[in-house]
């Protein structure tokens, strides 16, 4: 309509809730838009109407993919710090072979020293997962100052990465 590169734009606002007669109200906007550009029946339309339904289920499209990427990136974290864990704990055996033989000698049974290496495990993934979670609510409220808004602390998600960690060592 007018200069080129200028857009016309009609605005129609209503909710399809408290009235069902904007499905049709659409429905004839088409029609009158059909005529008014003179569109053949089977021609194809050179507008759009645009409903805020699309929109939102489009995002709602965006946020179920990075749901899914999310829980992808997050077990492959904790499938490799478990590996991670595990190499320490290694190499910690490795290292404690001379005190490992010292505590046999002095009575130690087979499941005391077992014990002792599963309680470090325990102790480092929980560690560490103390420190990701300082860094990750710090992080996330800083975003929420910026972003002003109210810093929120999910301490039921706290409880759980840590009960993850506990059972990755």
């Amino acid at each position: 309509v007018g200069k080129k590169g200028s857009d016309a734009v009609i605005i129609v606002k209503g909710n399809a809730d408290i009235d069902p007669g904007l499905v049709e109200l659409e429905y004839e906007l088409t029609g009158l838009l059909r005529a008014q550009r003179g569109i053949k029946p089977l021609d194809e339309e050179n507008f759009a109407i645009n409903r805020p339904e699309y929109l939102s289920n489009v995002i709602g499209g965006v946020f179920d993919v990075l749901t899914v990427a999310g829980w992808i990136i997050g077990s492959f974290s904790i499938f490799v710090g478990g590996f991670g864990i595990a190499n320490i704990m290694l190499v910690s055996l490795n290292e404690r072979i001379k005190e490992i033989g010292i505590r046999k000698a002095l009575g130690a049974r087979r499941s005391d020293i077992f014990m002792q290496f599963l309680i470090e495990a325990i102790l480092i993934s929980v560690l560490g997962g103390l420190v990701g979670v300082v860094l990750g609510l710090s992080f996330g409220n800083i975003v929420a100052l910026f972003l002003e808004q109210e810093p929120v602390i999910p301490f039921e998600w706290v409880f759980y990465s840590l009960q993850i960690c506990a059972s990755m060592g």
